[in-house]
């Protein structure tokens, strides 16, 4: 039987991006995912088990992408902004995303706040809570409104934000020093 392969001396590269779930809820129940069915306790990561994640990044001298969310939402985790700056100052070369409904944004302040720690992709996705097979339609133009509200009022936030890139990818590694983020419908 062959040893393991040490990536740290070695040209081998195992993954170029890992998702950690910090948290097990979303606040939405989407009928399109896992959590309208998946019945799991209200957990959090605990902080020790990030830490020994972040340090095996770092020994692995990691430099991919780390995605900071899974089936749940990352702007729930009030340790959200200490874990972004966390994984920035232990893996500075390393791409940090999320992926979020929004809905704990209250202003620009709480979207700037998340690259001024560290953070460099973000993508919105703007849902409408109502739209479900069999859902009734006043329900459903209803959320639409409200979500296509919603949209206006977070691409104005990102518009505002000097520096933030609306165009690029948010599914490839970007330099750690720049910012891109995308609000999306999803309606």
């Amino acid at each position: 039987m062959k040893p393991p392969v040490d990536v740290r001396k070695s040209r081998t590269t195992l993954f170029s991006s890992i998702g950690i779930e910090t948290g097990s809820l979303c606040n939405r129940h989407c009928y399109f995912c896992p959590n309208v069915y998946a019945t799991r306790a209200d957990e959090w990561m605990p902080d020790e088990l990030f830490a020994k994640v972040i340090g095996d990044l770092v020994a692995l001298r990691f430099k991919g992408r780390v995605e900071l969310y899974i089936y749940n939402e990352p702007t729930r985790d009030p340790r959200l902004l200490d874990m972004i700056s966390q994984v920035r100052a232990r893996l500075p070369r390393a791409c940090i995303m999320i992926n979020t409904n929004g809905d704990y944004f209250k202003s620009v302040r709480d979207v700037s706040r998340l690259f001024d720690y560290g953070l460099n992709q973000l993508q919105v996705n703007v849902y409408n809570a109502a739209e479900a097979p069999g859902a009734d339609k006043g329900k459903v133009q209803r959320g639409a409104k409200a979500s296509l509200k919603r949209y206006a009022t977070i691409k104005a936030w990102l518009d505002s934000m000097p520096g933030v890139d609306q165009g690029a990818s948010l599914y490839q590694h970007v330099s750690p020093r720049k910012r891109v983020a995308k609000v999306v419908k999803k309606w």
